[in-house]
């Protein structure tokens, strides 16, 4: 590189979710919510939570809480949110989940203290 000259860095597209909060908001809100053994237990070990716990801190989900999104490992076509949310209802939380394709339904497989 010459001397004076500065190397540009290139722009990362922004992060954005594969699911909109308002989609799952409201798959929470009419119930089509299934909680994995792993979150139920996550939750209730590190928080005391229990499914309602779950549910209403998803609802409190900001778009600033998005951390990235990654594909389901068993099966490649099934984007998947993860969110590191401070201070959500008093705690840190790290959540992970994605929507079935099949039922429709908001599955979370993962609710637990950063």
């Amino acid at each position: 590189m010459a001397k004076g000259s500065k190397k540009r860095k290139e722009r990362t597209p922004p992060k954005k979710p594969f699911y909109k909060l308002t989609e799952i908001k409201c798959l929470v809100e009419n119930g089509d919510v299934f909680v994995r053994d792993n979150a139920r237990k996550g939750a209730l070990e590190d928080f005391e939570w229990g499914i309602s716990d779950i549910l209403a801190a998803l609802t409190s989900l900001r778009l600033k809480d998005f951390h990235k999104t990654d594909v389901l490992s068993s099966d490649k076509y099934v984007g998947i949110d993860y969110y590191k949310a401070r201070g959500l209802k008093g705690e840190d939380v790290y959540t992970h989940f994605y929507i079935n394709k099949t039922s429709g339904d908001l599955i979370i497989n993962s609710f637990h203290r950063i």
